[in-house]
């Protein structure tokens, strides 16, 4: 998992009990619009539970398993 990869499940994670990020909050933060962060969050979250990445330490570790059950969430049926 990257730097930005790791930013984007930080922020959709600190943003999900307020129902999500407003475009200009996303756009300033990121450069891309709110589908195109969803769509980041959405790709690293299946790659992380395909169990295809790097060794993460025991912080990133704590980080994707809350990505993978925020996922799960709002896509019950994605993975």
């Amino acid at each position: 998992m990257d730097q930005s990869e790791r930013e984007i499940l930080e922020f959709v994670i600190l943003w999900a009990p307020f129902g999500g990020p407003d475009d200009e909050e996303v756009f300033v933060r990121f450069g891309i619009s709110v589908p195109q962060l969803y769509e980041r969050f959405d790709s690293t979250v299946r790659r992380l539970s395909a169990g295809t990445s790097v060794a993460l330490s025991p912080k990133l570790k704590m980080l994707a398993t809350r990505a993978i059950h925020l996922h799960r969430q709002a896509w019950p049926t994605a993975i």
